[in-house]
């Protein structure tokens, strides 16, 4: 019986019994109905006082058990045909027996009495055990009806039954249950053909989805899995790099990491997400003895040729020329991150060498699959050292520039000459080019542009200049849903918003405009503004505007309620 399965399971079934009364089907799958000619039942008890006297024997009539009500007719001629027929073919057949062994086990505890039946190996009758025979019968079987249904009486009821001062058995008799159903399914082991290996791709994808997001601790969960099976190793590949953005405490190191994928360079492929901080805490971009993990890095960066996010701060200054050459030679990133810690900060990882705008651009300019670009505090390019690629491949999404300066040809490589693709601009503390050279930027973005962040940039008028960037290509800036300026724009930015149309032709106001700085503005030009403005929500700083007071602010109100205008001042 070594090459076939046993699943048991019970239930409570129809009839009402004190639980003096259990059925046992027994149900050979059809791959196994062939191999055996009988059935054998061994129902076997290990000697105890509460079970010496155990006596089990077969029920004639199933009504005594109420298996006669007329809602239950179809389960009651089931079991009286089945019982007829094993009454028929009882005796004693000579070929292949399947035995099912089941031990009445005592789970009794301080609350309560309880008996019930437990399979059993047929190798658990011959260990050296006091175990006694309650019931063997032995029941020939056919193909055409390769089942076993007994209806069987026991002296001790096998169900849970409470505890209860002065307890006997006969008090069992109140307690009417259903009658107990216990079931086997007999199923044969071998299996016509082998089922096939699953690729190494799915087992890669069953186990992200299965470990999830675990946090601390995914690691040893991801090796357990890995130790399954010789086909399962390949799931330990995605400890390099297929949870990158989940933190684990037990970080193991860049140099093993490296040294790993230096002999099989096809695991670099799980690295999707890559930072210095992958593998290990901060490492210190300017003492020497942190050279060898740095260089470590560029390994990993060198056969990470499907990485799609990089997140980066200073680097070592004794591989900047290869970090930069390994940069270049990516294909397939998606978002970069460059953040550098302000110069002027005393910060012990703020020694290392900072990239300047130009060596980024040259970095980046194969990059076809950049869509944000994130960059803070870079360092400012020499005359001597400027260099900037013709243009950039790729078609940057979201760009957000934070604390430096760069040049007007420089901003311009950021938004392709065809076709625009810029959705977010978020410009902070940022220097070096002129109002018009804004201005020809969101004329070149205005199509696609929807969110548009200004906050402290020092943009340098010409003597042309009539009117801020942001005033003069607002008209022509249809797809502008948020923009927030501290500087830069005047209240013309308000008056200015294109008109959009709802399905019915009418012009409806859409968007939000925030103007943090507004000194140079009146409240009477606000109040006129509103009269005109396609904003669906104005947010505006008067905190400092000339000449405010509680009668101009209800003027303001009154026109924007007019105009339907969501006004707030902050």
């Amino acid at each position: 019986m070594d090459n076939y399965w046993f699943s048991h399971n019970s239930f409570t079934g129809p009839g009402k019994t004190s639980g003096n009364s259990f059925l046992i089907s027994v149900v050979l799958e059809e791959a196994a109905a062939s191999h055996f000619e009988g059935i054998r039942v061994v129902i076997i008890y290990e000697s105890s006082d509460e079970l010496d006297s155990l006596n089990i024997t077969e029920c004639r009539d199933p009504r005594m058990f109420g298996l006669s009500m007329d809602n239950q007719a179809s389960y009651r001629g089931n079991l009286m045909s089945r019982s007829l027929a094993t009454r028929r073919n009882k005796g004693s057949p000579s070929g292949v027996l399947c035995t099912v062994v089941l031990e009445v086990v005592d789970l009794s505890d301080e609350r309560t009495n309880n008996f019930t039946l437990s399979p059993r190996s047929l190798s658990e009758l011959h260990r050296p055990r006091d175990f006694r025979v309650a019931y063997d019968s032995t029941y020939y079987c056919r193909s055409s009806s390769p089942s076993l249904l007994l209806l069987l009486n026991t002296s001790h009821p096998l169900c849970k039954i409470p505890v209860l001062a002065n307890f006997s058995l006969d008090l069992a008799e109140h307690q009417m249950l259903g009658v107990f159903v216990h079931s086997v399914r007999v199923s044969p082991v071998t299996r016509t053909r082998r089922l096939p290996d699953l690729p190494p791709p799915i087992l890669l994808e069953i186990t992200r989805l299965a470990i999830g997001t675990k946090g601390p601790g995914w690691r040893k969960t991801l090796l357990s899995y890995g130790l399954v099976c010789k086909s399962w190793t390949c799931v330990l590949d995605l400890s390099i790099g297929g949870f990158d953005r989940e933190a684990d405490g037990d970080k193991p190191g860049v140099i093993p990491i490296a040294r790993a994928i230096g002999r099989r360079p096809e695991r670099a492929t799980c690295i999707r997400t890559f930072s210095p901080t992958t593998y290990e805490t901060l490492i210190d971009s300017h003492r020497p003895e942190t050279l060898p993990k740095w260089r470590a890095i560029l390994t990993i960066l060198t056969h990470a040729i499907a990485v799609e996010t990089l997140r980066f701060g200073p680097v070592h200054t004794s591989i900047v020329s290869s970090f930069l050459e390994v940069l270049h030679q990516l294909r397939s990133v998606r978002l970069l991150k460059l953040g550098f810690p302000e110069l002027r900060r005393n910060n012990k990882f703020n020694r290392g060498h900072i990239l300047t705008m130009s060596d980024v651009q040259r970095a980046i300019s194969k990059w076809e699959q950049l869509e944000t670009l994130e960059i803070s505090y870079w360092r400012k390019d020499t005359v001597d050292a400027l260099s900037i690629p013709s243009e950039l491949t790729c078609s940057i999404r979201r760009l957000k520039l934070e604390g430096g300066a760069l040049s007007g040809r420089q901003l311009m490589l950021f938004t392709p000459r065809s076709t625009p693709s810029l959705q977010e601009l978020n410009l902070r503390e940022v220097s070096g080019i002129t109002n018009k050279e804004f201005f020809n930027l969101l004329l070149a973005v205005a199509p696609t542009l929807s969110i548009l962040y200004t906050v402290k940039c020092d943009f340098a008028w010409d003597s042309d200049d009539h009117e801020y960037a942001i005033d003069a290509a607002l008209p022509m800036m249809v797809s502008l849903q948020r923009l927030t300026a501290r500087g830069n724009c005047s209240l013309l930015a308000i008056a200015r918003k294109p008109s959009r149309y709802d399905s019915q032709g009418a012009e409806a106001l859409h968007g939000e405009i925030f103007i943090v700085n507004a000194e140079q503005c009146t409240a009477d030009d606000l109040a006129k503004a509103m009269q005109h403005t396609m904003w669906g929500v104005v947010r505006i700083d008067v905190v400092r505007m000339a000449g405010w007071n509680a009668g101009l602010e209800s003027m303001v109100i009154e026109a924007a309620k007019k105009r339907g205008v969501d006004f707030m001042r902050a």
